[in-house]
């Protein structure tokens, strides 16, 4: 009996250590794999599309850019440490590394030229100089140089400087005297513009070419000068506004008149007290930012004066390139916390009658023309969030100027306009292009392209307003258009060049994910990335109707990322649609073999499954699913879909009917699956973990707990209440609390703490201001009252994710040790500690 017993125990001990070892080749080779693979990022091509450039990423560097040649995939040069880079002319380029040295690359000749102590350099193409200026070590020396570098002018103490559109530089240069000369520099000679006592921060030369605007800063405060170029008149804000701490300009100006955010300086201000806030204040921010919401001036710099009566008191003005239309708005005037950005009440000013109207209440999106004739908005309280990221079906309005009348283009799937220059007005969006004719608002099929997504990529977007609130938008004219195309069925993206009818197919329709798409100055040829979960990245290059080639591949003689396996599942949600869920396979995947699963949920994760899985430390949310993959578990990830009964009972519908598709695989250890998730992902799996019993642990990070309390607790991260996070954004209750309190009541996870039915680990950054971090502590506090065992991590110096390397690396380390833990039985003593003692499920 003795023996029987020792040789079970050596047999126990056995396997203990052959698990043991197992474990620890996962690990090594998990490493091993991390170290070595690389992604590509950052592509840009030149003008000319000769060469391109991208950076090769590593887990534990990045600092390799690769210059390449689009023609010959043998020619290329590779440079470590670079900061910056531009191309310019045919087959040259310029780059400033992080220690400050340059170098004049020529990719032609291979010829090179190498400068110490640079601050900038930049080409100018209309003059065809090079410039370079030196940081202060060099004596702030800035040297214009021709193609044969030869310097052709060279000016010393330069503090600042730009280049306009016609190829004129713009320098401040420090004088003995203390004070600083605004100097305008070319290749015949230099011309001295203006001298300030203050310093010049900033030099702005207009796209016209006819004044260069000058920031100033001195001992009073900011400054704004308007130089005329061609007068050589000179207007001082100060004139006519007196001090100020702070200037920005908003958007172009018409002629010379111009948009302005100034901040005054401060008030004195009361200390003793209590700070009293109104149950009507529409401006809470203002208790922690008073000056966030900067004065808006119209400023007519030729004239040297401030016209009020075109502001006329109201907090916005936008200049609509028209010196006789203009659009006022009060930015809070109609903020009641309930939507994520309030609509606002536009009025039309008229500065040749003097009179202001009321154009109507619209929503934060508006477009207008190059001529200021028109305005679009999306139709008011129409969707804006979407749960699975689609175009929402909005239709919109389009306004007159002239008269303030409005028509409504009452057509679904219409996403962004732009102005074509011709009278008409170009929409992308779903079926393809339309045109508007805004004369009579009749809507026109354009270009069709049936069950699909099309994005117009070579518009122009020129913002009026802080925060992209008003675009000019304009579609390019005489040239072919650049479309994205995307089957809303299946995915696959194609991207083509459409004129006149006639398609011209770059990329065909492929399941691959293509980013970093762009093309030459020509449209003639386009350069981008392609991957997919089995797919290492690859920068690609093509002429339009012509076969792509590889330029280059990345991990080359690696196989792992072409074995990775994936499939999908299919379910329905609460509207009853089918949604989709990724199930990858572990790496080295046995069909003999059980493995245990780690399903994680965010809103619509299908969309992502042609990344690819690069494995690595250093996440923000701790979770890799390459890691995952490594390591031998499942990784599943479930789509949601939101019903009427709100979202925690959506979610646990969807992850339901997505957990009874996955148990039908075989390979599927039904009892060993843990769930995950963050931010909204986290709500729903502290949800889930007190109604189901399907899951052996449970991660949640930077999740709220208690929505009841949080719905009317202050967000110190858009410093309002949460009553619109709930009501109308991601959490879509579309109701208030106190129309319908038992539907916030059945979606709040904390009121089933005591039913959680599994070790639950819990973490949070201590700086989250877009979840507050006591959230997490709350359900920590829930759990351990009822005897749940938890274990929770509160990161310092960290928000809403992982900001530092370290913590980064701590977290992912920490989450695959509670998978471990839970799914395959290794021990770890951080986890022991707490979980060795009695618990109570």
């Amino acid at each position: 009996m003795k023996q029987t017993i020792l040789k079970l125990l050596l047999l126990l001990l056995f396997l203990l250590s052959a698990l043991h070892a197992a474990q620890e080749m996962r690990e090594a080779s998990l490493s091993r794999l991390i170290k070595t693979t690389e992604d590509i990022d950052f592509l840009t091509a030149s003008d000319s599309g000769r060469w391109v450039t991208w950076r090769k990423i590593y887990d534990r560097k990045n600092d390799t850019l690769r210059i390449q040649s689009a023609a010959n995939r043998t020619r290329y040069f590779n440079r470590l440490q670079i900061l910056r880079h531009g191309f310019f002319r045919q087959d040259e380029i310029w780059l400033i590394s992080k220690d400050g040295n340059g170098e004049w690359l020529n990719m032609k000749t291979g010829k090179s030229v190498g400068f110490t102590g640079v601050a900038a350099m930049e080409y100018l193409p209309a003059s065809g100089l090079l410039l370079i200026q030196h940081d202060k070590k060099r004596r702030g020396a800035l040297i214009l140089m021709d193609a044969g570098g030869r310097t052709v002018r060279k000016m010393e103490h330069t503090v600042a400087c730009t280049a306009g559109p016609s190829g004129t530089v713009f320098a401040a240069v420090e004088r003995e005297d203390g004070k600083t000369a605004v100097i305008s520099i070319t290749a015949q000679g230099s011309r001295e513009l203006l001298v300030v006592p203050e310093k010049v921060t900033v030099l702005k030369p207009e796209e016209d070419g006819k004044r260069l605007l000058v920031f100033l800063s001195g001992h009073t405060g900011k400054d704004l000068a308007a130089v005329n170029l061609q007068s050589g008149r000179v207007a001082r804000l100060s004139d006519p506004a007196g001090p100020v701490r702070s200037v920005a300009t908003l958007g172009s100006p018409f002629g010379s008149i111009y948009s302005l955010e100034l901040l005054w300086p401060e008030k004195q201000q009361l200390t003793s007290g209590p700070d009293i806030w109104y149950g009507s204040d529409r401006d809470l921010i203002k208790k922690f930012y008073p000056d966030h919401q900067l004065p808006n001036v119209i400023w007519d710099a030729e004239e040297g004066k401030i016209l009020k009566e075109i502001t006329g008191g109201y907090g916005r003005t936008a200049n609509l390139r028209s010196d006789r239309y203009f659009l006022n708005y009060n930015p809070t005037e109609l903020q009641d916390y309930t939507q994520g950005q309030p609509p606002l009440k536009l009025y039309r000013y008229d500065a040749v009658t003097g009179q202001r109207a009321v154009l109507d209440t619209v929503r934060q999106q508006l477009y207008s023309d190059p001529e200021g004739k028109w305005l679009l908005s999306p139709v008011l309280n129409t969707p804006v969030y979407n749960e699975l990221r689609e175009i929402p079906e909005t239709p919109w309005n389009l306004y007159r100027l002239a008269d303030g009348s409005k028509t409504l283009l009452d057509r679904s799937g219409m996403q962004t306009p732009y102005f074509t220059g011709r009278g008409d007005i170009l929409f992308d969006g779903i079926g393809g292009l339309r045109t508007v004719d805004p004369a009579n608002g009749k809507v026109t099929v354009l270009a069709p392209f049936p069950g699909s997504n099309v994005k117009l990529l070579n518009g122009k977007s020129t913002a009026l307003l802080s925060g992209n609130l008003l675009q000019v938008t304009e579609a390019p004219a005489d040239r072919p258009l650049l479309l994205e195309v995307t089957q809303q069925e299946s995915g696959s993206v194609m991207y083509c060049l459409w004129q006149r009818g006639v398609t011209t197919v770059i990329i065909p329709f492929t399941k691959d994910l293509i980013r970093k798409f762009s093309g030459d100055s020509q449209l003639r040829r386009f350069t981008w990335i392609r991957e997919n979960y089995n797919r290492v990245p690859e920068v690609q290059t093509a002429v339009a109707g012509r076969k792509p080639v590889t330029l280059y591949k990345s991990n080359v003689g690696r196989p792992e990322a072409a074995e990775v396996r994936m499939e999908y599942t299919a379910y329905k949600g609460p509207d009853g649609k089918f949604l989709r869920g990724i199930l990858y396979y572990p790496a080295r995947y046995d069909k003999s073999r059980k493995y245990p699963v780690v399903v994680h949920i965010y809103e619509k994760q299908s969309q992502n499954a042609n990344r690819f899985l690069k494995p690595s430390m250093k996440q923000s949310l701790g979770f890799n699913i390459r890691n995952l993959l490594e390591k031998g578990y499942f990784v599943y990830l479930p789509d949601i879909s939101y019903g009427d009964d709100g979202p925690g009972l959506s979610a646990l519908q969807c992850v339901n009917a997505a957990m009874d598709e996955l148990v039908k695989n075989p390979a599927v250890d039904e009892v060993r699956i843990a769930l995950v998730g963050q931010s909204f992902g986290g709500y729903e799996t502290n949800f889930i973990a007190g109604h189901s019993k399907r899951f052996a642990a449970f991660i949640s990070g930077t999740a709220h707990i208690d929505i009841v309390h949080d719905y009317h607790s202050f967000n110190y991260n858009y410093f309002k209440p949460d009553f619109w996070r709930y009501e109308t954004y991601q959490y879509r209750m579309s109701v208030p609390f106190a129309k319908d309190r038992q539907k916030y009541f059945d979606n709040n996870p904390l009121y089933n703490a005591d039913r959680v039915s599994a070790p639950v680990l819990l973490w949070t950054g201590l700086e989250d201001q877009n979840v507050d971090w006591q959230e997490t502590r709350t359900f920590y506090n829930a759990l351990r009252r009822n005897d749940k065992k938890v274990i929770a991590l509160f990161y310092k110096n960290n928000g809403h994710g992982m900001i530092d390397e370290k913590s980064q690396t701590d977290l992912s380390r920490r989450l695959l040790d509670w998978l471990d833990y839970f799914l395959k039985d290794v021990p770890i003593d951080w986890i022991g500690k707490e979980m060795k003692k009695d618990a109570k499920f």
